[in-house]
């Protein structure tokens, strides 16, 4: 529908320019369209600038919480049910797991 509606308005501006008149349903799609963008300006400036400026104002915050000193991590604890294994995992030492992470994950001694 929408490559019928522009083929349309394609041929109706090629009309245009040629000096004959478009068909009656193309000039009324042009005037329509041509209508709605006048009458849609103002409001849509207004928006346009209202979501740059929520943007500014969430980047802004993003940028606060993100250069905010982190809390010191707990003291971790082990507990007796930590880290039981069956068996020891097929890759490394066996002990850790395949996504750990040094000095983020906890690791039994």
């Amino acid at each position: 529908l929408r490559a019928m509606l522009r083929q349309v308005l394609v041929n109706a501006q090629r009309a245009r320019a040629a000096g004959r008149a478009p068909c009656r349903f193309a000039s009324n799609v042009i005037e329509h369209r041509a209508h709605e963008t006048k009458h849609h300006a103002p409001s849509t400036k207004v928006w346009q600038r209202v979501s740059m400026g929520a943007l500014v104002v969430l980047g802004g915050v993003v940028y606060r919480t993100m250069t905010l000193p982190h809390p010191p991590e707990p003291e971790h604890k082990d507990w007796p049910h930590m880290h039981k294994r069956a068996k020891p995992f097929p890759w490394g030492d066996g002990q850790t797991t395949l996504f750990h992470t040094e000095g983020t994950n906890w690791h039994p001694e």
